[in-house]
């Protein structure tokens, strides 16, 4: 048996290497400029993964009180009409498709979303005009606010749906609606980063699925468009290429006139997808590298501690600046779209960085979101106060939170388990199984056995065993700093590293069983913007919190630690089973509350807190929850 850390590919998306092996930057090139249809060979079917346990049921939760319930005709009856100016109508069904095709390719057998999925697919293109334009914009408001923004959406629904169908009429459809943006903007015509909102980050965030077209067209007009929505960009004020590659702070990069705060941080990011998308075409490798150097920087000063960011929808340090009130703080829609950039950047450069900041985000501001059922999300969450639903939009009964939102429970399957010739990545650890039928001559599933992270106990089992070597590749989170996995109870003879994989190569047979075993202690984690005056704890991915339903003490009380349950950087929890309904994990300690000292003659009180998605979920005014505790310092 062969165990060593991995040596990652540059460009994980399309080179098929033996384990351990490096391609050079031209060699990447060349292997990226031969792809037309990108991530194929690394992204496992959907139907071929099955989740259960707490994830699994968030999930089901989601598809099924979600997804599946969503009202057809009211996504669908915007485009009928031709008269808006300056409303969003048209992006909830292209958000809503492309989550329910996800959906639909997670479980094939889902009749009712089929029909839903055809309905709704048949209805948008019975709406589009004979020069191609799908919309609700009039005719002399076309281009303004947040028409090409939602045609963006559109073009990517009707991708994702011919993805699934096959039909011709569907890309057909599709190509027309293209070709005549086409017609609007473009050299000699508009200028596409002149248009729209937001110094041009709307519209120009199309980038995305003009790509996508080319991969499924091959034709050059559309890469050409796609350099030139790039070179545009970059003569306007957004100048993502040369704002990236420079580090410039993304609160700090274009503000409009009387905002304090910086770009708009959803619409931003979804430019940079389009970027990667393009450089998976081109190989050119400014487009990584501003993107990979912007979410370095988001990552170090705007991502807080549940993996959300964003106040009133912008850029505003918010890392840095976690136990203040924000206005408007951590939209949904920044949430989801930071986990796609973040998907997006993993299959691009193998880097499990990535990785951890998605289930950091999911488990925490992504779960912490969803109402318990699964029906519905919040348009913003607070890490102090109570938790509320967002209002409708555009005179409707649905917001784009709602509408996004499950796209990024339907990322979480994806991104879990992926696979590269014979190297398959184990990404997450949830219950469940995966099975791999390219990599070998027999198929091989890997079952999952766990209730991670209510723990840290990991047991895979190989079923099916493999005809030839076969290479595992397991994710250790950065956080993780004590870790053990071992093959058929005999320990690897290689140091277990967090932030790394751990490469495990040998034929397996089938029964094989691989055990892990994470850190699980509390952690104690500080604030950097206020020179540590708040603290917080984080055990595994899940950001713990104070809840009013747990505690007599209020949740706005200042602490100090009972310094007999902290070790360095890690506090004592003792785990309480009988928690009420709607409570995934919960835990007590001790600690000294500021109010009680004199009172308790110095005596520790009791506290008790829940995982960040459970604090709040009753969704009314008298539930309180908190993430950061005020540190009381000794006088």
């Amino acid at each position: 048996m062969k165990v060593k850390r991995s040596c990652l590919p540059v460009l994980f998306s399309f080179t098929i290497l033996a384990a351990g092996q490096c391609l050079n930057a031209s060699a990447q090139q060349n292997q990226i400029a031969k792809s037309l249809i990108p991530n194929q060979e690394t992204m496992l079917p959907l139907n071929e993964i099955k989740l259960t346990g707490y994830v699994g049921d968030k999930l089901n939760a989601c598809i099924h009180n979600r997804i599946e319930a969503q009202d057809i005709e009211q996504v669908v009856a915007p485009f009928r009409t031709k008269n808006e100016c300056n409303m969003w109508q048209t992006e909830f069904w292209g958000k809503w498709i492309t989550s329910a095709i996800a959906a639909l390719r997670y479980d094939p057998d889902d009749k009712k979303l089929r029909d839903n999925v055809d309905k709704a697919a048949a209805g948008l293109m019975a709406t589009q005009l004979k020069d191609g334009y799908i919309g609700n914009y009039a005719d002399s408001c076309h281009l303004h606010q947040w028409d090409i923004w939602g045609r963006k959406y559109t073009l990517l629904g009707l991708i994702d749906y011919y993805d699934l169908s096959r039909k011709k009429e569907v890309l057909e459809s599709a190509k027309r609606l293209l070709n005549q943006l086409m017609t609007e903007v473009g050299p000699g015509k508009r200028d596409i980063a002149a248009t729209g909102n937001y110094a041009g980050l709307p519209s120009t965030s199309i980038l995305e699925p003009v790509v996508l077209m080319y991969n499924r067209t091959g034709d050059k007009r559309y890469l050409d468009f796609a350099e030139y929505i790039v070179q545009n960009e970059e003569h306007g004020k957004p100048k993502l290429i040369a704002n990236g590659l420079a580090g410039v702070l993304v609160s700090e990069r274009y503000k409009a006139p009387g905002i304090e705060h910086g770009q708009k941080a959803y619409e931003m990011m979804s430019c940079y997808e389009g970027m990667l998308e393009l450089y998976r075409v081109t190989g050119k490798k400014e487009y990584l590298d501003a993107t990979v150097k912007t979410v370095d920087e988001i990552m170090a000063h705007e991502i807080n501690i549940c993996g959300g960011a964003s106040s009133s929808e912008k850029w505003y340090m918010g890392g840095l600046r976690q136990a203040e009130p924000a206005i408007h703080p951590m939209e949904s829609c920044v949430t989801m779209t930071w986990i796609k950039l973040c998907k997006n950047l993993l299959t691009l450069t193998g880097n499990p960085k990535y990785m951890d900041a998605i289930e950091i985000s999911m488990y925490n501001a992504m779960m912490g979101a969803m109402m318990p059922a699964g029906n519905t999300f919040a348009k913003y969450s607070v890490l102090r106060g109570v938790r509320e639903l967002g209002e409708g939009q555009c005179n409707m009964d649905i917001n784009c939170c709602i509408a996004n939102s499950p796209r990024a429970f339907m990322l979480f399957p994806a991104v879990s388990y992926m696979y590269q010739g014979q190297n398959i990545y184990v990404n997450s650890y949830i219950p469940g199984k995966a099975s791999f039928n390219a990599v070998s001559k027999k198929t091989v599933t890997l079952e999952q056995i766990t209730d991670y992270p209510k723990t840290g106990g990991i047991q895979i089992i190989v079923h099916g065993g493999a005809s030839s070597p076969l290479t595992l590749h397991l994710r250790i989170p950065q956080w993780s700093k004590e870790n053990k996995v071992s093959i058929n109870n005999v320990a690897v003879d290689q140091p277990v590293i967090s932030g790394e994989y751990l490469t495990l190569n040998r034929t397996w047979k089938d029964g094989d069983m691989i055990n892990i075993k994470l850190d699980m202690r509390g952690r104690i984690e500080y604030t950097s913007g206020d020179v540590n005056k708040h603290f917080a704890i984080m055990r595994g991915p899940v950001v713990l919190a104070r809840d009013n339903r747990l505690n007599k003490l209020d949740t706005d009380e200042s602490l100090d630690f009972d310094h007999h349950n902290v070790s360095g950087q890690y506090i004592n929890l003792t785990e309480i089973q009988d928690k009420p309904q709607n409570i995934y994990l919960a835990y007590k300690t001790d600690f000294y509350a500021g109010s009680l000292r004199e009172r308790s003659y110095n005596k520790p009180v009791e506290v008790v807190l829940c995982d960040y998605a459970s604090a709040g979920n009753s969704w009314n005014n008298d539930n309180k929850y908190n993430v950061w505790s005020a540190w009381l310092l000794q006088p």
